[in-house]
């Protein structure tokens, strides 16, 4: 049973630079191993490599490893329920989330806080909790808004 909504930066920063697999490769096996534990939404799966059609697979392997390492390990992206995009929204509009301004959460971002919420699991992502609040509503981060809505969430360390 699924217990775990995926933040991208989870795979993203340990796969390129924290824990690569050509020298971690046990780490990223038990990440496979354990995959019907967690929910990657499609919009973070995306987030992750986005899809490149127009490419020839060989291109594709080269030029986005990590989907192809998630996807020959059977990871299966969950589509957003409409519900959970449009609840989604009320917390962009309490956040004051804009793309071009915000320095925290992201449109994304808010969709996985939602996802897990109404779904009660816990959140796992790379940042940093902020101990204290900015002042803008717009530059609180994931753990900050995770905190604020009753989510569970905990660092990619902790899990």
């Amino acid at each position: 049973m699924s217990h775990y909504c995926l933040d991208a930066n989870i795979f993203i920063d340990p796969w390129g630079r924290d824990y690569p697999p050509s020298i971690f490769p046990t780490l990223w096996k038990k990440i496979s191993e354990h995959k019907e534990e967690f929910i990657i939404l499609k919009n973070i799966f995306n987030e992750i490599d986005p899809p490149s059609p127009n490419l020839e697979e060989e291109e594709r392997k080269k030029k986005h490893p990590l989907r192809t390492w998630l996807k020959e390990n059977q990871f299966t992206p969950i589509p957003i329920p409409t519900e959970i995009h449009k609840l989604s929204l009320t917390l962009e509009k309490k956040y004051q989330i804009r793309p071009s301004i915000s320095k925290g959460a992201s449109q994304n971002d808010l969709l996985l806080i939602t996802y897990a919420k109404e779904n009660q699991k816990t959140l796992v992502t790379l940042e940093s909790y902020q101990p204290n609040p900015p002042d803008k509503l717009s530059d609180y981060k994931i753990p900050l808004i995770c905190k604020m809505e009753n989510v569970d969430c905990i660092a990619t360390l902790n899990f």
